[in-house]
């Protein structure tokens, strides 16, 4: 991927349809909002979109975030399947990073986002490493887990288990550990 030039991480309307089109493939039903929720959240400007391209503007990598309050979450990333390990996905999440905190430091203590737990009961071994790796991608940029506590992600279809999840964070420079919501939970 080094020989391949990249744009990184650009603000997006949403009105590509290559992000849909890779939400849609690169994440289960159940854990996908409505492409229409989404859009009406990228053009209210309460979730952001960012894009990563190749010179040629071909999709590698998109996320999106939702700034809340205090704080900012990491609703969804995903990096096109022939792209993965690439270091595409890491280039973006670092190039994030410093946006989000450039805009948000003054406001928010921190980026705030959730994998499937790497110690599930009864998940198989596969997927105990494919989650581990997910959780070095995330630790080796400076996330930190929040709490050692068990948590759950509801599911958006009917009929769907909970999630175990663990919820990471990425601090803007604030000590998020002294902050009083986290440490009601943590």
């Amino acid at each position: 991927m080094s020989s391949v030039s990249l744009v990184l991480c650009q603000p997006s309307d949403g009105h590509e349809s290559d992000w849909s089109n890779l939400y849609m493939s690169a994440f289960p039903q159940d854990e996908r909002m409505s492409l229409a929720d989404l859009q009406a959240m990228i053009t209210n400007k309460t979730m952001l979109l960012h894009r990563t391209t190749d010179a040629s503007g071909a999709l590698l990598c998109f996320s999106l975030v939702n700034p809340m309050s205090n704080f900012s979450l990491l609703a969804y990333i995903a990096t096109d399947q022939t792209k993965r390990s690439s270091g595409v996905g890491s280039k973006h999440m670092a190039e994030l990073l410093k946006i989000l905190k450039n805009n948000y430091q003054s406001s928010h203590i921190g980026l705030f986002l959730e994998i499937e737990a790497t110690n599930e009961p009864s998940i198989t071994a596969a997927e105990v490493k494919e989650r581990t790796r997910r959780l070095a991608f995330y630790q080796k940029l400076g996330c930190k887990r929040l709490c050692g506590k068990n948590c759950f992600m509801p599911s958006y279809s009917t009929n769907v288990a909970v999630r175990h999840v663990e919820v990471l964070w990425f601090g803007y420079g604030s000590p998020v550990e002294g902050d009083a919501t986290i440490a009601g939970i943590s």
